[in-house]
């Protein structure tokens, strides 16, 4: 978890870190399925960027891309290798993966750990900056008497 905030504090712009944690009161054991000892390794999928999507306690199963779906494989069943499953890739602009990667949960799938998506775009503050500075060195009007004396005008 410590490395995601780290990624998220390192983000020029908004992020947004999802914690999963019981609340005894509220919600006990509510993340059991994929936070118990016994079947975590089951239902975790951590992300790393560059790296094909790999889980399970024997790191036997992965995630395809079949017919527009994500679907969860056994490696090794089918021919299926590890060169087949999906490759992580946190930079792509199409965020239509992502969002499938965000929408996974257990029992069908395992739930996704890690940064999702990392977006390098301008941030709201940068695009303000660009806008004001490009007005500026394309503006007529360079001082408080241009602004004054512009436009329609007329004498009495």
């Amino acid at each position: 978890m410590t490395e995601v905030m780290f990624e998220a504090a390192r983000h020029d712009g908004t992020s947004l870190i999802e914690i999963m944690q019981n609340c005894i009161i509220y919600n006990d054991k509510a993340h059991a399925h994929f936070n118990a000892k016994e079947t975590r390794d089951e239902f975790q999928l951590r992300l790393r960027n560059g790296e094909p999507m790999i889980f399970g306690a024997n790191k036997d199963k992965g995630i395809i891309l079949k017919d527009t779906r994500l679907e969860v494989v056994r490696i090794g069943e089918n021919g299926i290798t590890e060169n087949d499953l999906l490759v992580h890739d946190q930079y792509q602009q199409d965020p239509g993966i992502h969002l499938m990667l965000a929408k996974m949960a257990p029992p069908k799938f395992p739930l996704a750990l890690g940064v999702i998506r990392s977006a390098n775009y301008p941030t709201y503050d940068d695009m303000v900056e660009m806008q004001i500075s490009h007005a500026k060195a394309n503006s007529k009007i360079l001082r408080m008497d241009d602004l004054l004396n512009s436009g329609e005008m007329f004498e009495i």
